[in-house]
């Protein structure tokens, strides 16, 4: 049980380094006055626990670089139009 926890918290920790730095960098630079930004120990807190939470789900995500890419940028367009007021 432990190896599988170890392996878990390892996955969560990799999809936060690997998906949600590049893309909090990347709406860092495009919308510096972005909610994620402005509340960002906040943000790191609450995508922590979605990650734990989809992990999953996120595997092929962290495991392969087009699909990394593919959503970052979703994530990342989602997040800026979202915090606009637009939908």
């Amino acid at each position: 049980m432990e190896y599988l926890l170890a392996f878990y918290i390892a996955g969560v920790v990799m999809a936060l380094v690997l998906v949600y730095r590049p893309a909090y960098i990347a709406i860092k630079e495009m919308q510096p006055t972005n909610i994620l930004i402005k509340y960002s120990i906040l943000g790191w807190v609450v995508v922590t626990i979605l990650f734990t939470i989809i992990l999953p789900a996120l595997i092929p995500s962290i495991l392969s670089e087009d699909l990394r890419w593919t959503f970052i940028k979703g994530f990342v367009e989602s997040a800026l139009r979202h915090t606009n007021g637009k939908d």
